[in-house]
């Protein structure tokens, strides 16, 4: 049977233009890099009962047509999730002009960027050798390709990963492509030490592909990325290919760490029969068959191998008779497309998938659905301060004091209460007030939390409410919000805490299930919350510093007694 020639795919469409792109929603988790050098976080693993997020390979310009808004946009909303572009681009010729022609559409869709650095064309050509200068020159094409879309275009590390060469296993030697990687890994943390970069993908259809990767990792790759991308166009139930690759991961101390499938799919070469099944092997499938074989290697991924938390289809469309003679090839996408590359129809992959990931709950905070309202146990009263004869006379419930976090104002204040402005304590970074990407279409609260897990010894936000007169207490009965996370990267959430004259009470500890720009609403009620001084504090928690948490429309019940 003939087996896809994926080597000289790559490397042809890298030289073409010097652009490739593939997308995936991702759930990653960012490392906290103390030294240039520092092996990667672990990644947060699927469940057994949660799809691995979904990414596609786009075949662009470079191999199909011209580069289409709106196509990317139909491909953002196949699941549920926020869907990632990977866009491929080296350091020959106007190389910020391509990132530009691709970033801005990709951006406008509402997705985030896998962004794979390639070597130069001389290198695929094989006109000069992977050598020292080489290699230098590859890890100044990372460090310059990171500061350029961070400047430019904005990116954080919640908005883009980065990718290391593609399928090099007979071009370069293992030592030389991880000394490539050893050479830019550092530089790309000097830009920013929250970017991530993963790579060592191969073509697992050539003959060296194992011993390519071992000597890769013998060269010290671990301490050179961050996780692994990996290619694989078997078909479901083979799980040899991912068992070795574990396996000499946790071999190098490189587990666990980031593991993408990068590519996996099914060519629909005109009149092949294939109905999708494993034991159809490699061969070419029909279309119903190319959408069977799809949504079964990512059930498979689900249930089987779910430290695959991100698996991306080649491709999202064929290529076109004038761009390739090679049939079998042309016919890997799951849209078709005319001579001219223009996008004519869906094969039935595409409903395929929008249908499996609709009809699946995501088991953890990759969900997305209703808002959930968290209602604490009510509080009892506390005593009266001793100086007081008796309570207070109950006020009229209003609010006492919303934000709308466009500033650090209040944008109302209720009768008989003073109210401070919105304050940060303990942050490395300031808490800004902006607009970001993508757009709310408003100004938002952001925050950088200096911890990583549910704590109140650490970063905050407050507001603090006082009763107007000494004969008067402040009640807050309910608090409500609406949160985010700024990105990817998770556990991300939150720690609610009421400070009561001095005295501090925890009413609501949150995770976030959505990211920028879906906020969820949460509501804290029967807090019954009541003294001379009331201090609302939010400490945010995110498994890097870079990886924000954003707020809005902060609102505080309750009443004035007395």
């Amino acid at each position: 049977m003939k087996i896809p020639p994926l080597l000289s795919r790559t490397m042809g469409a890298a030289l073409a233009t010097g652009a490739s792109l593939a997308l995936t929603a991702g759930v990653l988790t960012a490392p906290t890099a103390s030294s240039a050098l520092q092996p990667a976080a672990p990644a947060v693993a699927s469940t057994a009962s949660t799809l691995p997020d979904l990414g596609f390979s786009l075949n662009g310009k470079a191999l199909s047509g011209p580069v289409s808004p709106a196509h990317y946009r139909t491909l953002s909303e196949m699941s549920p999730g926020t869907v990632w572009a990977r866009v491929g681009f080296n350091g020959d010729g106007d190389w910020r002009k391509n990132v530009d022609e691709y970033l801005g559409p990709i951006r406008q869709a509402g997705m985030k960027v896998l962004l794979r650095a390639s070597f130069r064309g001389a290198v695929y050509n094989k006109k000069v050798p992977l050598n020292a200068a080489e290699q230098a020159r590859y890890g100044d094409f990372v460090r310059d390709l990171a500061h350029y879309v961070k400047t430019k275009h904005g990116l954080t590390p919640d908005d883009v990963v980065f990718e290391h060469p593609n399928e090099s296993n007979g071009l370069v030697s293992g030592a030389d492509y991880a000394a490539a990687a050893k050479n830019a890994y550092p530089k790309l943390k000097a830009v920013d030490p929250g970017f991530k970069i993963i790579g060592a993908s191969e073509n697992v259809y050539a003959s060296n592909w194992k011993t390519w990767l071992q000597d890769v990792y013998k060269a010290g790759y671990a301490k050179a990325s961050d996780g692994v991308s990996f290619h694989n166009y078997d078909p479901q139930g083979d799980r040899s290919k991912y068992d070795f690759l574990e396996s000499l991961m946790k071999q190098h101390g490189h587990w666990p760490a980031m593991v993408w499938l990068t590519e996996f799919g099914t060519t629909t070469v005109p009149g092949a029969k294939g109905n999708g099944s494993a034991a159809a092997g490699r061969a070419a499938q029909s279309e119903a068959g190319q959408a069977t074989r799809i949504t079964s290697v990512l059930s498979f991924l689900r249930d089987e191998v779910p430290w695959i938390t991100h698996a991306f289809v080649y491709a999202d469309e064929d290529i076109p008779s004038r761009k390739s003679s090679d049939r079998f090839e042309a016919h890997f996408g799951i849209f078709a497309n005319d001579s001219q590359g223009t996008i004519t129809r869906e094969k039935p992959a595409v409903q395929a998938i929008r249908n499996l990931y609709a009809s699946t709950k995501p088991a953890d905070a990759r969900q997305v659905g209703p808002a959930p309202v968290v209602t604490p146990t009510p509080a009892p009263a506390p005593t009266p301060a001793p100086t007081a004869p008796m309570a207070p006379k109950p006020g009229a419930t209003q609010t006492l004091a919303s934000f709308s976090l466009t500033s650090a104002a209040p944008t109302t204040t209720g009768s008989g209460v003073t109210v401070s402005p919105v304050t940060g304590v303990g942050f490395r970074t300031a808490p800004t007030f902006a607009d970001f990407s993508p757009a709310y279409g408003r100004k938002v609260l952001q925050t950088n939390p200096s911890t990583t897990s549910p704590r109140t010894d650490a970063a905050y936000v407050e507001t603090v409410l006082t009763a107007s007169t000494p004969s008067s207490t402040v009640r807050v009965e309910s608090i409500q919000f609406k949160a985010t996370r700024g990105g990817d990267a998770q556990p991300r959430g939150l720690v609610v805490v009421a400070v009561v004259d001095g005295v501090a009470k925890t009413v609501l500890t949150q995770s976030l299930p959505t990211q920028r720009p879906r906020l969820t609403p949460f509501s804290a009620t029967g807090l019954g919350l009541e003294g001379k001084e009331v201090r609302i504090r939010v400490y945010p928690y995110s498994p890097v510093h870079t990886a924000t948490v954003e707020m809005t429309d902060l609102a505080i019940t309750g009443r004035v007694n007395g």
